[in-house]
């Protein structure tokens, strides 16, 4: 479940996004995807039951965002303006969504022949593509201003980036992330705003410069 905290001195401005799922880590959602042999070899019982995780994960965050009071909720779309409070919230959301749909995306690039991949797995693999987009978007806007948290913004967009670099090399979903360059760019501008000499940011940096270097000269099957 999901539990909106605010802080007793000022609620309205002060709030904490506390997620208390004991299901979360019992069901190992990337743990499952990563050590599948291959996506053929999956049963229909296996495949039925991540499609009833997923979702039912992803009720409960659609129930935490409607849950959040008026003054705080921010719009979901990545660019729509708001205070900073909400862009950290937006954040929270698009991340968590993709950390629900990223076994989706995992067994999807994994899979030898497209052709076999599920119908709902293609669908949340579309579902995680967008909200690493959506996220890298709302940490652009986010880590504008000096900020506490750039390091955990900068990990995750890291992250989102690796993820949309893997789909854009897979058969069966390179065609939902034709913007890929332009989103690596984008993190590379995050990325050397913050960066420092010798720092694990300016490691992030030259990480991404490279994956977006042999990328461009990636060329499709």
């Amino acid at each position: 479940m999901l539990y909106s905290v605010a802080s007793q001195s000022n609620p309205s401005r002060h709030i904490r996004c506390i997620w208390v799922d004991k299901n979360w880590k019992k069901e190992k959602l990337t743990d499952r995807s990563m050590t599948a042999s291959s996506p053929e070899q999956e049963s229909l019982a296996s495949i039925s039951s991540l499609e009833c995780v997923i979702n039912k994960l992803t009720r409960q965050l659609d129930a935490w965002y409607s849950s959040l009071p008026d003054p705080i909720k921010p719009e979901l779309d990545p660019q729509a303006p708001c205070s900073l409070v909400k862009k950290w919230l937006r954040s929270r959301y698009w991340s968590a969504r993709h950390i629900i749909t990223r076994p989706c995306l995992l067994y999807a690039i994994s899979a030898t022949n497209s052709s076999l991949v599920p119908t709902f797995v293609i669908q949340n693999s579309q579902v995680c593509i967008e909200s690493c987009r959506n996220f890298v978007i709302n940490a652009a806007e986010a880590l504008d201003k000096q900020t506490q948290y750039a390091w955990n913004m900068i990990q995750a967009c890291l992250s989102c980036s690796l993820v949309l670099t893997a789909a854009a090399r897979s058969p069966a979903l390179q065609h939902l992330i034709s913007d890929l360059d332009d989103i690596l760019t984008k993190v590379i501008a995050i990325a050397r705003k913050w960066r420092r000499p010798n720092s694990s940011i300016q490691f992030v940096d030259w990480m991404l410069s490279t994956i977006q270097k042999r990328q461009r000269l990636y060329v499709v099957p």
